[in-house]
């Protein structure tokens, strides 16, 4: 077959003329090496997500790329490859929340499975936190604790909520409680194992009192 008839039947997405098949070749090897390298970071930082949809996610992102005057045309394999390179912090700040969303993801499979598990693993981070980590990073549970048991309470007061809804927020809150419980009952600052008050030592826990 033709090269012609081919981009007529959709086959191919153009012909090349011979004085430009360096430059064409050059820019297209450009954009697949960078897109490859994008593509292998974004599945490192969540295994869950196929090529397919990686390649979705970051026509996406191209299509919302900040500082960019015109729409880009991914089909312009030297446009997508100066996206990427002019782009590449955001580009790592997205890739970023990806890790950070599929760990929430991750987390939450857990804590519906055995809230005591989610709970042990929590214990076992703060164990190897130093002291102004260990208080930062009670005080921002605690305080999202806070704003999700709000937001529970307010759904749960809604007359528009169904059953399945009610269920589900049950459920929150008693993930909630369980935390609480965790932070007011389970993490006790051992003082008296340490004559270092910057090193403090976990009491140890009665699983026994958490549900799993």
């Amino acid at each position: 077959d033709t090269p012609g008839r081919m981009v007529r039947k959709g086959v191919l997405r153009r012909c090349v003329e011979w004085s430009e098949a360096r430059e064409f070749f050059f820019w297209r090897l450009q954009r697949v090496l960078g897109e490859k390298r994008l593509v292998e970071s974004c599945r490192a930082a969540n295994p869950s997500l196929t090529c397919e949809e990686v390649h979705a996610l970051i026509r996406r992102w191209a299509s919302v790329s900040e500082d960019h005057a015109e729409a880009l045309d991914y089909n312009d394999d030297r446009s997508v490859y100066e996206w990427l390179e002019d782009h590449e912090e955001a580009i790592q700040r997205r890739v970023l929340k990806l890790r950070r969303d599929a760990i929430a993801a991750q987390t939450r499979e857990v804590g519906a499975e055995s809230m005591g598990g989610l709970l042990d693993g929590i214990e076992s981070l703060m164990r190897t936190m130093t002291k102004q980590n260990r208080e930062e990073f009670m005080a921002t549970l605690q305080e999202r604790l806070s704003a999700v048991e709000v937001e529970a309470d307010a759904n749960s007061s809604s007359s528009r909520v169904s059953a399945p809804q009610r269920s589900s927020v049950s459920g929150i809150l008693s993930g909630v409680d369980s935390t609480k419980r965790f932070l007011s009952q389970h993490l006790r600052w051992d003082r008296s194992r340490s004559g270092n008050e910057d090193i403090s030592v976990l009491a140890p826990v009665d699983n026994s009192q958490v549900e799993s």
